[in-house]
């Protein structure tokens, strides 16, 4: 059976009746959402979006849509690591979301009357961490554009309102010796290095420099699924250094989701035209689908 493996706004649309459960097979394609997108969904939650949210919270009930382990455990499972706990579950949030009936009773506590248990959901918490993650992910890029585009960082250091000119980007010479080195041996073994470390963040391993023979195979069977994200990333960073682009908040989560794209089985549907592009760009153009 084929896994679906929707982006926040296929349950978002879903909820607005933009889209509908008939759109998708059910007989052949089973729907997965990520943690992070209860996350994006719950955080910012106020009174004035608290209907829009609750409508996604229902639909991902609904397409009876199966939660995805968070990324850190679930690359821990992938690189076959021993996890120190297992993944939180998320699904008690969608059911408190998709419940309530205002965010007076959703923070309170909503009473499932068949499953005699109360679910509540603290907005603030899931706040914390679009702010924190986030912002982490846009500054760790803005820092690589500072440091590579000659530019760059007098032009976003002036004020929004007086950026009279394009995005500086990469030209000429600096652009063809970056596009090469993304080419190389060595920058696949970096992004596959850099995700290996966060394979152990919920793992009993905490030093990758000490993994034994079996486990050094098992990272090696675990790179090759990791393909499709290390050149959708890959082709990511290219459109901000080359094309003029700037990282974005939701761009996180987005992305996030072709690390579980780990064979021609595992579809992202997502409706931006983005990440179709650089999924193309990058060889993968059957693992991304629009809804």
């Amino acid at each position: 059976m084929t896994k679906l493996i929707c982006d926040t706004n296929v349950f978002y649309d879903l909820g607005d009746g933009k889209l509908n459960a008939s759109d998708f097979d059910a007989t052949a394609e089973q729907m997965y959402y990520s943690p992070i997108s209860v996350l994006e969904i719950a955080g910012k939650l106020s009174s004035a979006t608290h209907e829009q949210r609750r409508a996604a919270a229902q639909a991902i009930l609904n397409t009876r849509a199966v939660q995805l382990p968070d990324p850190e455990s679930f690359l821990t499972d992938l690189f076959g690591f021993e996890l120190i706990d297992m993944p939180f579950d998320f699904g008690q949030a969608v059911e408190a979301m998709a419940q309530s009936q205002n965010m007076g009773e959703l923070t309170s506590g909503v009473y499932d009357v068949l499953d005699r248990v109360t679910r509540k959901l603290k907005p603030e918490v899931a706040n914390s961490w679009r702010s924190q993650i986030e912002g982490t992910w846009v500054n760790d890029f803005l820092k690589i554009m500072k440091r590579d585009i000659q530019g760059f960082d007098r032009w976003y250091s002036t004020p929004l309102s007086r950026r009279t000119r394009p995005v500086p980007r990469l030209r000429g010479a600096p652009k063809r010796e970056f596009v090469s080195k993304t080419s190389s041996e060595n920058w696949q073994a970096g992004v596959v290095g850099s995700i290996l470390i966060r394979a152990t963040f919920k793992a009993k391993v905490n030093n990758p420099s000490t993994l034994d023979l079996d486990s050094l195979r098992m990272s090696m069977h675990a790179t090759g699924k990791l393909a499709c994200y290390c050149n959708v990333f890959t082709e990511y960073l290219k459109r901000l250094l080359t094309e003029g682009a700037l990282p974005q908040p939701n761009d996180s989560g987005d992305l996030e989701l072709f690390l579980y794209s780990i064979d021609d089985a595992n579809i992202v549907v997502t409706a931006e035209n983005k990440w179709t592009t650089l999924a193309q760009r990058a060889g993968f153009a059957h693992r991304v689908r629009k809804p």
